[in-house]
């Protein structure tokens, strides 16, 4: 009986999972993936209605142009005095141009919106991954419970929207550091200018620039002072919209109670996923291949520490209304 050699055929197949530019055939491969996965995870959208804050929504998006609900202080205000997101009126406004009150077609769109920022992701972790490490980024990506119910509901349109034009932006950011081209810089800061127009939780998005692993320190942080210059503007636009220059649901760090944070916090592997079937499973395959990565001295120790402040300063406020849970 002859053996297989499992040598040969991984060592053919290497340079194809490991290579750092992806070439024609894999973008198909990974079009194809998510559009799979996307479609079969949560094509029940379409089974969905106006919900929750649509009629609001709705009524903002035919009353004010999108002139006046992005640069008219007090209509932007009127939309949210706790937060300023302008292109969450923005998606109501265009659908509703093109598509009018057919509901069906808003989660068409948010679809592809979801689509877009799984390739996007797939294009960002594929500068420094290997081939199979950046599926299983998409993977949980697209099965996470955050993306789930993002995709049931039409006003949460501009996390989504957000998340798009922030990986986008890193993605263009380190090809400017990496290739030079101004006009790659200058799109990374226009994407990242907009994805603030989403939600402020974007905002400490300019952290990663600084320790993203492309260039050397000098090269990010001169490449650093045009996004420096938008959260300036940024800030004082908002001071103008909500009047403070902090805050949302929360004006004050006394109103966090930190114990309650931390217990709300600690919960946060099994909101990802769920406390069941996939979700455990998720949670023991990024428990070994972090125990994995560690072992093998491959953590990027600045960039985890950004990333987890990026990721959870945030979320605080939010423990304490509505809640984390």
């Amino acid at each position: 009986m002859q053996m297989i050699n499992f040598t040969q055929y991984k060592s053919e197949f290497a340079p194809f999972i490991s290579k750092p530019v992806p070439d024609r055939i894999e973008w198909l491969f990974i079009i194809c993936f998510t559009v799979l996965l996307t479609s079969l995870l949560h094509a029940n959208a379409f089974e969905g209605y106006w919900r929750s804050d649509d009629g609001f929504h709705l009524m903002f998006a035919t009353e004010y142009s999108p002139w006046q609900y992005f640069f008219d202080p007090i209509i932007t205000r009127t939309q949210s005095g706790a937060n300023v997101t302008p292109w969450n009126a923005l998606f109501y406004d265009m659908n509703l141009s093109i598509f009018g009150f057919n509901p069906g077609n808003f989660y068409a769109h948010l679809l592809l919106i979801t689509m877009g920022t799984a390739l996007s992701l797939f294009a960002l972790l594929r500068l420094w991954l290997p081939l199979p490490s950046v599926i299983l980024g998409v993977t949980l990506f697209l099965t996470g419970r955050p993306t789930y119910h993002l995709t049931q509901k039409l006003m949460n349109n501009h996390y989504l929207t957000g998340m798009l034009f922030s990986l986008l932006s890193l993605y263009l950011f380190t090809h400017y550091v990496r290739y030079g081209k101004h006009f790659k810089l200058a799109l990374a800061v226009i994407l990242y200018a907009l994805a603030m127009t989403c939600k402020e939780v974007y905002v400490p998005l300019i952290g990663l620039f600084l320790v993203l692993p492309a260039g050397n320190f000098k090269q990010r942080l001169l490449a650093m002072l045009p996004f420096v210059l938008i959260v300036i503007g940024y800030a004082f636009w908002r001071h103008k919209v909500l009047g403070s220059w902090v805050g949302g649901y929360v004006t004050s760090s006394s109103d966090i109670d930190f114990i309650n944070t931390l217990k709300q916090l600690s919960n946060l592997a099994f909101l990802l996923f769920d406390q069941y079937n996939w979700g455990l499973v998720a949670i023991i395959i990024i428990a070994i291949m972090s125990l994995v990565t560690a072992f093998n001295r491959l953590i990027n120790l600045p960039l985890l520490i950004v990333s987890l402040i990026v990721v959870v300063v945030p979320l605080l406020p939010l423990t304490v209304y509505p809640g984390i849970n």
